[in-house]
């Protein structure tokens, strides 16, 4: 759900080729989401036949033949239903990462310290990178 959300909200924000939309979701949205390239590219499809994108075809001089993907009417009432449900949505959050703690008994005292020292660190980057990223889309939130 949430990639086809984030796919679905990008190309509402403007059409795209799925080159860009992969491109900007490697550069600029890593913090949001792991999604690789050719699990988008099978996103696209999938919501090409289901009607949510339309894809047209393109070709400039020699180059090979670029797919512009744009939002549908239908995809449209399925981001806002998406969107809806996904901010609506207060279910618990489970992070499969914090299992380890269950075992950290299992660990020489000195050697947990240090691998929850890295864990501290590694929430504090992403804690950092949320607050950029609320920075950045502040001027855009009503």
């Amino acid at each position: 759900m949430e990639a086809t959300l984030l796919v679905l909200g990008l190309l509402k924000l403007q059409d795209m080729h799925g080159y860009q939309l992969g491109d900007l979701i490697d550069k600029r949205l890593k913090y949001l989401t792991d999604l690789k390239k050719p699990t988008l590219y099978h996103l696209l499809g999938k919501l090409e036949n289901d009607g949510l994108v339309r894809k047209t075809v393109s070709r400039q001089g020699n180059r090979p033949e670029r797919f512009t993907y744009q939002l549908t009417a239908a995809g449209h009432a399925r981001f806002v239903e998406l969107l809806r449900a996904n901010l609506q949505d207060a279910h618990a959050a489970y992070f499969a990462d914090d299992i380890g703690l269950l075992f950290l008994s299992e660990l020489p005292a000195a050697t947990a310290r240090a691998y929850l020292a890295e864990k501290r660190n590694g929430v504090a980057q992403n804690i950092a990178n949320l607050e950029r990223a609320v920075t950045r889309h502040a001027p855009h939130t009503p």
